[in-house]
């Protein structure tokens, strides 16, 4: 038994205390639990299935998920090796010789990059470089790179030399989005100032870096 009566206001005083300073904390300030799990007050997504809405915040009790808006995270935080192939790069490097270059434009070499599942845009650059031998002792020799589909700028080279040969080299860079899997193409491209140029060869190196 308490000594006096003093002991049980000594008591209350320090129960009242206890629990002013419970009251007073901020511990889970306006969340929400329940049989879902915890959300903030605004949150007004969804825990099973998770979806975002618009604000707050809320973490699953039943599926483990933690749903986020506006997630804010110290610098370098989570490293490439946490993530799930946020970049691919692919690159193609060929030619073809043995080739006739005409007034008309022609692609003498093509090289295909496969585009990885899950990506739609990618960042794609192309070097080219083609040679041929005039067969009237001059002239140009006019080549361009292409990038699936789009035509890069046109590079003139003349003739010159005992061997009549020259050759050219061109480069070209571009952002193709909206991809859907497949593959995109790369090529060298060329034509001369005269019929029959001879001993042509076309070189294609490029690398593509594939976006989500």
């Amino acid at each position: 038994m308490p000594a006096n009566e003093a002991w049980f206001a000594d008591r209350l005083r320090d129960l009242e205390r206890q629990i002013a300073e419970l009251r007073a904390a901020r511990t889970l300030a306006n969340a929400t639990v329940d049989g879902n799990g915890l959300t903030s007050a605004n949150f007004d997504g969804t825990l099973n299935p998770p979806t975002a809405g618009t604000k707050g915040w809320g973490l699953s009790g039943t599926t483990g998920d933690a749903v986020f808006n506006n997630l804010t995270l110290r610098g370098e935080l989570i490293g490439n090796e946490a993530l799930t192939n946020p970049v691919s790069v692919t690159i193609g490097n060929g030619f073809t010789a043995g080739l006739t270059i005409g007034i008309a434009a022609s692609i003498l070499h093509t090289e295909t990059l496969s585009i990885p599942e899950g990506f739609s845009q990618a960042l794609v650059f192309c070097s080219i470089s083609v040679g041929a031998t005039s067969p009237s002792g001059g002239g140009n020799l006019f080549i361009h790179p292409n990038i699936n589909g789009a035509d890069g700028d046109e590079i003139a080279q003349a003739a010159g030399g005992s061997a009549f040969a020259t050759s050219a080299a061109s480069s070209m860079a571009r952002v193709i989005t909206g991809q859907t899997g497949g593959s995109l193409t790369v090529s060298a491209v060329a034509r001369a100032s005269s019929a029959g140029w001879t001993g042509g060869d076309g070189h294609v190196s490029a690398f593509a870096v594939f976006l989500r």
